[in-house]
């Protein structure tokens, strides 16, 4: 049995040491400077397309099924 993935809360998680995110979400890597462009939704739209199509158990992260471009957060106050 093989589960395939894109995002984990172990890679899209904020870093508290740093105070950054630890690595970006698929919008974020399709267009760093916008990451609500049509050219990043797009691209995410494909990764997810690829993802749920391929052989396999298809696992989505919180928030990747609305295309979310902001990393995962713990604190309310984020």
């Amino acid at each position: 049995m093989v589960v395939h993935r894109l995002e984990n809360h172990d890679v899209v998680r904020w870093d508290y040491e740093h105070n950054r995110p630890n690595a970006p979400r698929v919008p974020a890597l399709a267009d760093p400077w916008n990451q609500r462009s049509w050219y990043a939704r797009s691209r995410s739209r494909v990764a997810t397309t690829l993802l749920l199509t391929a052989p396999g158990i298809p696992m989505l992260f919180m928030g990747q099924e609305i295309l979310e471009d902001k990393p995962w957060h713990d604190d309310i106050r984020f």
